[in-house]
């Protein structure tokens, strides 16, 4: 729409008459409106070719019972002969409405106001008030929602007569991104120190548990044996009791359910795609056949990828691009993304603990 701004911000003139508003626009526009200064939910009545009793829109039905009904004249002209046809429509209707508003583009004189008036004494109930809004009372109406103006008259409309508003939704969304990106740094830092002092107290306690690990391992065959050292955690211990028996799909299981809930294990993605882009440095990776049995399995690990991951196995994907894909999807996660993901996992592995040790002794 062509943008023809006003004289100034007081000449609240729009153009209805433009060649893009058209008599679909003006009904849309005045459901919104209404719905804005009525408080209730207005919706066009009926369909072109059906008896619409001269009703556009209807509102639902109030708490005493009764509609509000809408004729919006999209027209240059409307004078008290227009009001008799719209009337003798709608005497036909069924509904119980108590006002009836004529919504115009065009301007509406006195006469045909006050003309109206009279028609509302003479009709009978419950019908009480049938009232008239002009090119300029809509106009005046629309000064207060600077939103139904964008969306019908264009942006530009907005802005030129409601230049302050822009300048505060800049500010709004502005003052949004700073508050999240401080409240981000303030819960980074905060988790940061937490999990420095974890990984402290958790490093000994790994110490304790590289023997029972070593030992559960014993006897196994030497593609499964413990081999280096193990990290600093829990968490990574865990990781490791894990990874080195994914052949044994059923210990992992059994493993995991003894350990963690869903919601747990969801926590421990973090940790587990960690350990994959770490073999994938090391140029050291799982078969395709044994890691596609563990994300099919019925453990709750790598929960969130393992639809992706079976769908590019489906498509026959080579392992490298899989692991490509771990990457980069590693790559995308927030540090405190990784950090909350990454502590909420060493504090349910510490809860159940004792579970592991008994299992495995």
């Amino acid at each position: 729409m062509n943008f023809r701004p006003p004289i100034s911000s007081l000449d609240f003139d729009l153009p209805f008459d433009s060649a893009k508003f058209n008599e679909d626009d003006f009904e849309n526009l005045c459901a919104e409106l209404f719905e804005e200064e009525f408080g209730i939910r207005f919706h066009r009545y009926g369909t072109k070719g059906n008896s619409q009793f001269g009703i556009d829109l209807l509102s639902d039905k109030g708490k005493d019972g009764f509609y509000i009904a809408v004729q919006c004249k999209h027209v240059k002209e409307f004078s008290s002969c227009h009001v008799d046809e719209e009337l003798i429509k709608f005497k036909g209707n069924p509904l119980p409405i108590k006002e009836i508003y004529f919504s115009a583009t065009c301007k509406i004189s006195t006469a045909t106001v006050n003309y109206c008036h009279e028609q509302a004494q003479i009709i009978s109930e419950p019908l009480k008030t049938i009232q008239t809004w002009a090119h300029n009372y809509n106009c005046r109406m629309l000064k207060k929602y600077p939103n139904i103006i964008g969306t019908y008259f264009g942006l530009q409309w907005r802005d030129y007569l409601f230049p302050k508003l822009n300048e505060h939704n800049e500010r709004q969304r502005a003052e949004k991104l700073t508050d999240k990106l401080n409240e981000s740094k303030r819960k980074y830092n905060l988790l940061s120190t937490i999990f420095t002092e974890k990984d402290q107290i958790y490093s000994g306690a790994s110490i304790e548990l590289k023997p029972i690990l070593e030992g559960y391992y014993k006897g196994k065959d030497d593609s499964t044996n413990f081999h280096g050292d193990l990290p600093s955690n829990r968490g990574f211990c865990l990781k490791y009791a894990v990874s080195f028996d994914l052949n044994d799909n059923n210990t992992a299981q059994t493993m995991f359910s003894m350990l963690l809930t869903p919601e747990d294990a969801i926590d421990l993605e973090a940790v587990l795609l960690m350990d994959m882009k770490e073999q994938a440095s090391r140029s050291t990776y799982y078969s395709h056949d044994i890691l596609l049995t563990h994300i099919q399995g019925p453990t709750p690990m790598i929960s969130i990828l393992s639809k992706d991951l079976s769908f590019m196995f489906a498509k026959n994907s080579d392992y490298q691009t899989l692991l490509k894909y771990v990457e980069n999807y590693l790559d995308e996660y927030e540090d405190i993304a990784l950090s909350a993901r990454r502590y909420r996992a060493l504090q349910a592995i510490e809860k159940d603990i004792p579970n592991l040790n008994s299992w495995l002794v």
